[in-house]
């Protein structure tokens, strides 16, 4: 039973490990923003598109 609850914690700090490395990887090259940028005619066209309601 200890063998097992071992493997399990360092699985779960392996896995703890990697996504926080990807985050900083995410981070550090602003992936997000250009990420977004990309988005950003995709979804202009779609909610260009789609009927607005006037009233205030």
């Amino acid at each position: 039973m200890g063998k097992f609850i071992g493997n399990v914690i360092k699985f779960i700090v392996i896995i703890a490990v990697i996504l926080f490395v990807l985050s900083w990887i995410v981070y550090y090259f602003n992936l997000d923003m250009k990420l977004a940028s990309v988005m950003e005619p995709i979804m202009n066209k779609h909610y260009d598109r789609m009927k607005r309601d006037k009233r205030l």
